[in-house]
């Protein structure tokens, strides 16, 4: 493990959860929140500075992030069913939450259909630099350090879902989920491309299902 790998598994094993945690907290304690327009903008950078981070460390790690692989009939059936379970639950999380987590939880989704063209490059950004970061380098990473796969997509799933510590307990542990399908894919494929493609059209969609939720509640700003 030199410098720069341990700079790596600290930046995303400690300041992003710390970070995220953080945010999270403030919002359940109603600080204010930025406009939605602004939010989307601090992800898109935030994601940006991530990749370069990500891309950084695999060339002086001489980790090989696209790689052409093989799409098999059984890893596409895997890439359906993780995105018809994982919209498919998405109401049964919406109907348990209470009024207030309703309108936090859309503080930060579309509201409205000129919020789409944001999500859809927050999306995009999403389901492509979170693959290369977690699926790609920091799995490279630790399974160097730990010469087994199960011990090191353990380690990355639960450095992705406290990632995002600024949601419930419940949606992290379906992020989780989320993440090991990913990690599946990526073994049965050899490469990173599926899984992105499946975590980029599951955030989309789901920003258009609540946009449709959103309607139906207007939330206040």
């Amino acid at each position: 493990m030199d410098l720069l790998a341990i700079w790596f598994l600290l930046i995303f094993g400690v300041f992003v959860p710390y970070i995220a945690f953080q945010s999270g907290r403030r919002i359940r304690a109603g600080a204010p929140v930025p406009p939605r327009k602004r939010i989307f903008r601090n992800v898109l950078v935030m994601q940006i500075l991530f990749l370069a981070i990500s891309l950084l460390t695999a060339r002086f790690r001489e980790i090989d992030l696209f790689a052409a692989g093989r799409v098999s009939r059984n890893a596409v059936i895997l890439a359906i069913g993780m995105l018809g379970i994982g919209l498919g639950v998405m109401p049964l999380f919406w109907r348990r939450s209470s009024e207030d987590e309703k309108r936090q939880t859309l503080l930060a989704r579309p509201n409205e259909t000129s919020d789409l063209g944001r999500w859809f490059l927050v999306s995009l950004a999403a389901g492509t630099v979170e693959e290369i970061t977690y699926r790609g380098v920091m799995f490279a990473l630790v399974l160097a350090l730990t010469r087994n796969w199960w011990t090191s997509t353990a380690i990355c799933v639960l450095f992705f879902a406290l990632g995002h510590a600024n949601q419930r307990l419940s949606g992290m542990i379906f992020i989780g989920a989320i993440a090991i399908g990913c990690h599946a894919l990526v073994w049965m494929t050899g490469a990173l491309y599926l899984a992105m493609a499946v975590h980029f059209t599951y955030d989309f969609l789901a920003g258009i299902i609540y946009l449709r939720w959103a309607r139906q509640m207007k939330p206040a700003e």
